[in-house]
């Protein structure tokens, strides 16, 4: 395990901890993913659905920040990005446009 500091400005601390590897043919193409979260199984605050969008407003005053699409329609603030599988969610303005990349447990291999 080891922890590294990203942005700093306004700092997001993550610890890395290596699970298992995948091990792929070699390729020509530029390689774009490394590593990757296992992603956050986030809840609406108001109606227990998945969410879908984060509150920025609401992060910062501690509970859950996270609404479906439909609760956040109503939702008194109107600053929401959306959920995105990054540490750095709802802190940046990531919207996770290039985040293609589905994760499966089954294609792990143990390290």
């Amino acid at each position: 395990m080891t922890t590294h500091e990203y942005d700093f400005g306004s700092t997001t601390e993550c610890l890395i901890t290596v699970v298992a590897e995948t091990r792929r043919p070699k390729q020509r193409e530029a390689v774009r993913l490394l590593a990757r979260n296992v992603p956050s199984e986030d809840v609406c605050a108001a109606c227990g659905k998945d969410a879908d969008v984060i509150c920025c407003e609401c992060m910062w005053d501690g509970g859950n920040p996270c609404y479906c699409d439909a609760c956040a329609e109503g939702h008194e603030h109107d600053i929401t990005l959306p959920l995105t599988n990054s540490p750095r969610c709802g802190e940046c303005g990531y919207d996770g446009a290039l985040d293609v990349y589905a994760f499966d447990p089954s294609k792990l291999t143990k390290a």
